[in-house]
């Protein structure tokens, strides 16, 4: 559950030559984009494209930790830029010992299209 920039030191272990003290080893984290998720801070962010429309989701979604949670809204239809928050499944914060929340975010499919649409209309 380490934040991009995190370093961790490791005194006196680096290579050194004979004679000579070790330096230190500094690990700094650095964090790679995900296919199917987002971080803010401690929570993860799960993307649902829905129609304009909105729709009427039930979202099965795969976690990290291999197991998964199901997340159904109670609602008939759920409009684009809805957020649905699960406690307790994002990242551990290392310092607290405690999880952030998933964050379901819903958007328009159509908003992915919005550069393209405005290309049309200017012909």
């Amino acid at each position: 559950g380490w934040k991009a920039g995190t370093r961790i030191t490791w005194d006196r272990t680096g290579h050194h030559p004979p004679g000579t003290q070790a330096g230190d080893v500094v690990l700094t984290i650095r964090e790679l984009p995900h296919p199917h998720f987002s971080r803010r801070n401690d929570d993860l962010v799960y993307t649902v494209r829905v129609g304009l429309r909105g729709g009427c989701p039930t979202v099965h979604i795969p976690l990290l930790d291999g197991t998964s949670v199901t997340v159904c809204t109670g609602k008939q239809f759920v409009k684009p830029g809805t957020e649905y928050t699960v406690p307790d499944k994002g990242m551990p914060n290392s310092k607290t010992g405690r999880y952030g929340d998933l964050i379901v975010e819903f958007q328009s499919w159509v908003g992915a299209l919005r550069p393209y649409l405005q290309m049309v209309r200017s012909w």
